[in-house]
């Protein structure tokens, strides 16, 4: 059975009657038969000879997988390199959770600050009673005595 009695596109202008699939036989030729209009050159497979030839034979004898495998192999290559700024999940939960020590320091940092204000200034107002009841002790001891 060739690829074109089992449904895949055959385009008869280049093929003829041949029953490979020209998918498969463009990518593996490096030729293009059809460029993508946003690609300026087509994508090709580099596959050494003996072995393009094999999956070539394959391919015109109708084996049902060779275009899968020229597929995967094609993605493999081809697939988008991660950008330098990406990050892996285990390295985006270990920087949250950085993030997330780095926060709650500091807000204990300033809470403890907070609570050093507060005594102080409780402290420096004590002081001033102290010093107003001091300075006054007669009255102080009149509202004592009453």
């Amino acid at each position: 059975m060739t690829g074109y009695a089992r449904g895949h596109h055959r385009d008869k202008d280049h093929w003829g009657d041949f029953g490979g699939n020209p998918m498969t036989i463009e990518l593996l030729s490096g030729s293009s038969m059809s460029t993508p209009p946003s690609c300026t050159a087509p994508p090709t497979l580099s596959v050494p000879g003996m072995e393009k030839d094999a999956l070539l034979v394959r391919s015109v004898t109708g084996d049902p997988h060779v275009t899968a495998e020229v597929r995967r192999r094609f993605r493999r290559r081809h697939a988008a390199a991660p950008a330098a700024d990406t990050r892996t999940v285990g390295e985006l939960l270990e920087a949250a959770s950085a993030r997330r020590t780095e926060r709650e320091g500091v807000a204990t940092a300033r809470a403890a600050a907070e609570a050093l204000l507060r005594d102080r200034t409780r402290a420096e107002v004590r002081e001033l009673r102290l010093a107003a009841l001091a300075a006054d002790e007669e009255s102080a001891w009149r509202k004592v005595a009453a």
